[in-house]
C-alpha cells in the first residue's frame, strides 16, 4: 500500500519470516554456520531455542532454501503433538502413507526405509522441526527412534528441533534424549547496533533508501522492540503506514511517537 509512495519494490517487513530478507549478523551467522555443518555432517541433533519472535524459523527457512544441492530437507511444523502425531507427520512430510491400523514402530521403520533410500542416492537429509514446544514428551521420544536409524554406523538424517526457552529446560530432563543432541544454539535479541543495521539492510533489500526511517526513531524502535526481530517488523511496518498517511517522506521521531501511542493502545 505505501511501497509506491516510499519507492519500495516490495514490503520491508512482512509479519511472516521471508529467507530472501535474512540479515545476518555476527551472532546469526554463528548459528547458521553450525546449523550448515550439522546438515552436512549427519551430527544427529540439533537443539535451537530462543524467545519468541527472535527468528528461529527465519533461520531455519534460511538453512532450507540457501544449502547445497547434496543436502534435502522435510519442514515440520509442530502443533500440540504426541508421539503418534509426530510420527504419522514425519510420513506425510516424506509422501509416504500410515498403515491401518496406525503403528508407531511400523511409521518408523517405514521412514527408516525412506531415509535409506535418500542415503544410497547420496543425500545428506535433515529433519527441522519447527514449534518444538508443542511436542509433548512422548513426542520427543520420537526423536530418540529418529536418532537410531543409521547405516554403518552413521546417522541417516541429521533432526533440527526449534522452540523457545522451555524446551531447552524439557529435552535436558530427558535423559533418553538430552544426549542425543550433539550440537546447540540459542538465538538472543539484537543488539542496538544490529538493529539498525537490521532496519536499514531490509528497507535497501526491498529496494528503498536505508535511511527512510531516520537514526532519531531507530532509537525508538530499539526501546521498542527490545531487539526482537518480530517486534521490530511490527513497529516498522506501523511507522511506514503512519508517515504514509501523513504524506511524510521520511519517519521521523514524530511519527515513531505516535506509532508508539497507537500501539500501546493496541489491545494486541
Amino acid at each position: 500500500m505505501y511501497e509506491t509512495f516510499f519507492g519500495l519494490a516490495r514490503k520491508p517487513f512482512s509479519a511472516s519470516p521471508d529467507p530472501s530478507m535474512y540479515v545476518a549478523s555476527p551472532a546469526t551467522e554463528r548459528i547458521m554456520k553450525r546449523l550448515v555443518y550439522a546438515a552436512r555432517e549427519n551430527t544427529g541433533g540439533f537443539l535451537l531455542t530462543g524467545p519468541a519472535g527472535c527468528g528461529k524459523t527465519l533461520l531455519l527457512e534460511k538453512l532450507a532454501t540457501g544449502s547445497a544441492a547434496s543436502l534435502e530437507f522435510l519442514f515440520i511444523r509442530a502443533g500440540k503433538m504426541d508421539g503418534n502425531a509426530l510420527a504419522a507427520a514425519l510420513l506425510r512430510a516424506a509422501g509416504l502413507v500410515a498403515s491401518d491400523p496406525y503403528d508407531r514402530n511400523a511409521a518408523m521403520h517405514n521412514f527408516g526405509k525412506y531415509l535409506l533410500g535418500k542415503a544410497g542416492s547420496g543425500k545428506h537429509f535433515a529433519i527441522l522441526i519447527d514449534g518444538g514446544e508443542w511436542v509433548d514428551n512422548d513426542g520427543l521420544t520420537v526423536l530418540e527412534m529418529l536418532n537410531d536409524l543409521r547405516r554403518d554406523g552413521t546417522f541417516l538424517a541429521t533432526f533440527i528441533l526449534a522452540g523457545r526457552e522451555d524446551l531447552a529446560r524439557r529435552t535436558m530432563s530427558l535423559p533418553g534424549l538430552r544426549d542425543r543432541f550433539t550440537l546447540s544454539a540459542r538465538v538472543e535479541p539484537l543488539d542496538a547496533e544490529s538493529c539498525f543495521a537490521y532496519v536499514r539492510t531490509r528497507l535497501s533489500a526491498a529496494g528503498g533508501s536505508a535511511d527512510i526511517i531516520a537514526d532519531d526513531a531507530l532509537g525508538e524502535v530499539f526501546m521498542y522492540s527490545k531487539g526482537i526481530p518480530r517486534r521490530i517488523n511490527r513497529v516498522c511496518d506501523l511507522a511506514l503506514l503512519t508517515a504514509f498517511g501523513l504524506e511524510k517522506e521520511r519517519v521521523d521521531a514524530e511519527v515513531m511517537e505516535a506509532v508508539l501511542e497507537e500501539l500501546a493502545e493496541s489491545p494486541v
